[in-house]
């Protein structure tokens, strides 16, 4: 099972045939290359990363709710886009800049909290770096991986709403709780990527 016993829910037990290999944290190869920040150097607003899947999942209105949420907020925020809406145009608040595509590697360690689909792979990289998420499940497995951030306590599911993610975020940015349990679990994360059971 390629994710952490730390992030799913308890076995009662597993078989022994099954083994947690931890997550895999191989980057996509379209997400390579370097990303130099539009923000000035001395600007210490949070950044917020928006990342709603690599594939397309008919998720236009969700980037939209994302960054007029932000809007609303004093932080730094980036919307990657990804290869499935790459060259799409959206309405953008001042504080808010939209990529085609970053290296998540790249900008997650200076991330306050990733706003995201509920991936597996994208919310394990958000938290092996220790980064809080807020998810928007849109479908696939992704429900239940809000179901598993939420219990963890390392994230929260939200509304796909301007309301909803901006409430969401004021607690994920403004409630340490949340970060304190990223880091533990990005710990634990790192050390079973690093393993390379899988």
């Amino acid at each position: 099972v390629q994710t952490s016993a730390a992030f799913d829910f308890p076995g009662t037990p597993d078989p022994g045939n099954v083994v947690y290999t931890g997550p895999v944290l191989d980057a996509p190869d379209w997400a390579e290359g370097e990303w130099p920040s539009p923000w000035p150097e001395g600007d210490r607003r949070p950044l917020v990363v928006v990342s709603l899947s690599s594939t397309f999942q008919d998720q236009r209105g969700e980037i939209q709710a994302a960054a007029t949420a932000l809007g609303g907020l004093d932080v730094r925020g980036l919307v990657t886009l990804g290869p499935a809406m790459a060259g799409e145009a959206f309405e953008v608040p001042e504080n808010v800049v939209v990529v085609d595509r970053v290296s998540h590697d790249l900008v997650l360690p200076h991330a306050a909290a990733l706003v995201t689909h509920g991936g597996h792979g994208s919310t394990m990289r958000a938290l092996s770096h220790g980064v809080p998420v807020v998810v928007l499940p849109m479908g696939r497995d992704q429900t239940s991986t809000a179901s598993r951030v939420t219990v963890r306590g390392v994230g929260l599911k939200a509304k796909a709403t301007p309301t909803g993610i901006a409430a969401a975020l004021g607690r994920v940015l403004h409630e340490p709780r949340f970060r304190q349990a990223a880091e533990a679990l990005g710990a634990r994360l790192r050390q079973e990527a690093a393993a390379d059971h899988a």
